[in-house]
């Protein structure tokens, strides 16, 4: 039971640290559409080169999906913090399985 335990509070400390970098890797996301725009914007202009679109166009796509890749693993450790609780924590109820 000792195992398990830690085992559950070692998977929730996980699901913290999920949560962070989900936050971080949104705000870099919005920093690299930023720069995207920007970007966009000094093209039009002349003051920039199609290459500096594209740098910033692939690290947005890069950003966009270190964002969803966490976002993934934040739900797997949720779902996989529920389902080891037996507790549904949107509901603050037990989950009860019937057979």
């Amino acid at each position: 039971i000792i195992k398990e335990e830690r085992s559950l509070l070692s998977g929730i400390k996980q699901f913290n640290l999920q949560k962070t970098q989900l936050t971080l890797l949104q705000n870099s996301m919005e920093l690299a559409r930023e720069h995207v725009t920007i970007t966009e914007q000094r093209y039009l202009k002349g003051s920039s080169t199609i290459n500096d679109l594209n740098l910033a166009l692939e690290n947005e796509n890069r950003r966009r999906n270190s964002y969803y890749q966490s976002l993934r693993e934040y739900w797997d450790l949720y779902y996989e913090i529920r389902s080891r609780c037996l507790y549904d924590f949107e509901r603050n109820e037990i989950i009860l399985y019937e057979h």
